[in-house]
This record gives structure tokens, C-alpha cells and sequence, in this order.
């Protein structure tokens, strides 16, 4: 199973049953995280919008302004770069390599998750599940601090 930004309704039911059978206690913590989940990817999505609209019009204002020769297609592109890092922002150094780590540790609890899957082994399952979870919190801690990012 390949999980991306966000759950299907497929998927979000499936990981639910089988929170209900293998580990009962968690179900109401999956609900929570997956809801959770969906509501940081709606509000990114807006942001990531609104974002988009205001480049489209600060690209439309520069190009007005080279058009009437108030400024150059140079200092259009200065203007823009600018405008580019600071609303995009810079990636802090060591991050590239954390976000390298905690994509391989993503792919070892998905991989050990698929295999408990496969195998049937209610014992693998019950042990990959609460790894799961704690992988979707972290994942919406990350969400989280993208789109307080962006809100400011």
C-alpha cells in the first residue's frame, strides 16, 4: 500500500478495520490523526492557492510596470527572485539530510507494515500498526510546521 500526502476513503477505512481487530485500543487516536490529517492538507491546499493568486498578480503588476517603463525586465526579475525567497523561504541547512533519514525510516515501517500485511501474522500487525501511527503524528507535526510556515 503507497501512502502519499493524504488517505483515500478507501484507505482511511481500511487502516480503520484493521486498527479495530488488531489493535482496538488505538482506534479513536487513528480517527483523530487521519482527521487530523485532512484538515492540514484542505488548509494547505488554500494556502498554496492564495499563494498562486498573488503570484499571478505580482507577476501581472511587474510586467505592467516594464510595459510602461517604469522599470526593466532585469529589475522585474530582480523583483520577482526577491519576492520568490521571501514568500517561498530557504531550506535551513541539515534539513535536506533529516528529511533524507526520515524518508528511510518511513520506507522501513511501510515495508515492515506491507510484510506483517502479506504474511497475516496477527503479531507482525499488532506490532506495525502503533509504528504507523506514530509515523502519520510525526508526519502531521510536519504539516503542521509547513503551514504555520506559510501563514506567516
Amino acid at each position: 500500500m503507497r501512502y502519499g500526502m493524504h488517505m483515500g476513503a478507501h484507505q482511511r477505512m481500511y487502516m480503520t478495520l484493521l486498527a479495530e481487530k488488531y489493535t482496538p485500543n488505538s482506534v479513536g487516536e487513528w480517527q483523530s490523526v487521519m482527521k487530523e490529517r485532512e484538515r492540514l492538507l484542505e488548509q494547505l491546499r488554500s494556502a498554496r492557492e492564495t499563494a498562486s493568486e498573488e503570484k499571478s498578480k505580482m507577476r501581472a503588476q511587474l510586467r505592467e510596470k516594464v510595459k510602461s517603463g517604469e522599470i526593466s525586465s532585469e529589475q522585474m526579475e530582480q523583483q520577482y527572485k526577491e519576492w520568490k525567497e521571501k514568500n517561498r523561504g530557504t531550506v535551513p541547512s541539515g534539513e535536506k539530510e533529516n528529511r533524507e533519514a526520515q524518508r528511510e525510516k518511513f520506507k522501513q515501517v511501510h515495508e515492515e507494515f506491507d510484510a506483517a500485511i502479506a504474511s497475516g501474522d496477527a503479531a507482525k500487525i499488532k506490532v506495525a500498526l502503533p509504528k504507523l501511527l506514530e509515523q502519520m503524528k510525526a508526519k502531521n507535526d510536519r504539516l503542521a510546521k509547513r503551514l504555520a510556515e506559510k501563514q506567516k
